[in-house]
């Protein structure tokens, strides 16, 4: 997917899928429009549209995304904790009840060269020319 993604004909990282996704990180939650490598330093993904960063910190990595309407980026921390089907429906169950995206409206699209952000009523659009946002009716 990595040497796809980047017109490279030369063959993934690693010996075979395990190390492949030991090594980058492929996550459609977080929508960082491309695989990140978890190496043992830091990574800058400076693309103008999906910027975002890694760094090993403690045996594993912070994910800093940038997604309007946020000012600066967020981290999200990356946990190797062991997890049965039971944890995850019950974090689902749990998220239906009380969620930031049960408040009102949010929904995000990647498009080539353009990340579309709908919040409430307020659309967010960045494409490398920056940031535009405009009132819905």
């Amino acid at each position: 997917m990595v040497a796809l993604r980047a017109g490279d004909g030369h063959p993934l990282p690693g010996r075979h899928a395990a190390e492949f996704f030991e090594n980058w990180l492929v996550d459609s939650s977080l929508l960082t429009n491309d695989p990140l490598p978890l190496g043992p330093g830091a990574f800058v993904h400076d693309d103008p549209v999906f910027p975002s960063e890694v760094e090993a910190s403690d045996a594993t990595h912070v994910i800093w995304t940038h997604t309007p309407p946020n000012e600066v980026h967020l981290p999200c921390r990356l946990l190797v904790d062991p997890a049965d089907h039971a944890l995850y429906f019950d974090g689902y169950e749990r998220s239906r009840e009380r969620s930031p995206f049960n408040q009102r409206l949010y929904a995000r699209r990647n498009l080539p060269g353009e990340l579309l952000v709908l919040l409430g009523r307020t659309r967010f659009s960045r494409t490398e020319r920056g940031l535009e946002s405009s009132a819905q009716r």
